[in-house]
């Protein structure tokens, strides 16, 4: 089967909002191994604060 990154983002997000472990993740996602491969990667990139940051920005723009 092929994952776009999206795929790996929707599973992350559905870790952070759940607080569900890793190996209980819902098999409609990728592999529990390779979603956790991709959230290492990321996170020792600083992909995470990257996001962070973007959306905080978008947050104070709009309210001003």
């Amino acid at each position: 089967m092929f994952f776009t990154y999206q795929h790996f983002w929707n599973a992350i997000f559905y870790l952070v909002k759940t607080s569900c472990q890793w190996r209980m993740l819902p098999s409609h996602f990728a592999p529990w191994e390779l979603v956790y491969y991709y959230y290492r990667k990321w996170s020792s990139l600083g992909e995470f604060d990257l996001l962070l940051n973007n959306l905080r920005e978008k947050v104070r723009v709009k309210n001003g």
